[in-house]
């Protein structure tokens, strides 16, 4: 596996990572060079080049606009293997494939909460809180990426005893008394998490 992967531009939003030794073909990142900054900060291109190592792939190894550091993969990574030669990964990749509504409010580390469409021009700069369910505690954590996407799926609307309501597509997961759970696979009266410090509006 590669330690340094130098990255060589294409054109405006493609970048090649050349083969080097033992790699059996070329990485390809889709990406504009301020998105690439951040690629490269948590060295997810490094995984891009490492998968180009795995025996019977096919063509180069890809990897999408919202790429981030994955388990084996980078989350955003694609690549196709040979049925014969190839290799069959189930960990290879992560499982955050999934979307909130635009109007979803969400807690900054500040203590106010903003849309999630209002993140657009500003994520960079904001950290948010998000629940650590191996710890059982709210953590501070950066944004690493901004996706604006149109649903390629089925869109549901979750409503709670308590007054919650989160629209979300189908693969969203929610946290459940048997684990995470797709919102797809929630039924009605099943009991899910929520967070209810609500912060205060920004201003």
């Amino acid at each position: 596996m590669v330690e340094q992967s130098p990255l060589k531009k294409l054109d405006e939003w493609r970048w090649i990572i050349p083969k080097q030794a033992g790699m059996h073909t070329e990485g390809m990142i889709f990406a504009s060079e301020k998105m690439l900054k951040h690629i490269c900060e948590d060295k997810a291109h490094q995984q891009v080049a490492n998968v180009a190592y795995l025996p019977g792939i096919v063509g180069r190894s890809l990897a999408m606009p919202d790429i981030h550091w994955g388990y084996g993969f980078a989350i955003g990574g694609v690549a196709a293997f040979d049925i014969s030669k190839g290799v069959i990964s189930p960990g290879g990749v992560g499982y955050d494939i999934n979307c909130l509504s635009g109007d979803t409010l969400i807690l900054t580390d500040l203590g106010y909460t903003l849309k999630i469409k209002d993140f657009e021009k500003i994520w960079e700069n904001k950290k948010i809180v998000c629940f650590d369910f191996n710890k059982d505690i709210p953590t501070q954590t950066k944004i690493q990426r901004f996706i604006k996407l149109k649903p390629q799926n089925n869109v549901y609307e979750v409503k709670t005893e308590s007054g919650l309501k989160i629209v979300a597509t189908e693969d969203h997961p929610f946290w459940t008394l048997d684990g995470m759970k797709p919102i797809k696979q929630l039924k009605i009266g099943q009991e899910i998490a929520g967070y209810f410090f609500k912060g205060v509006p920004y201003e």
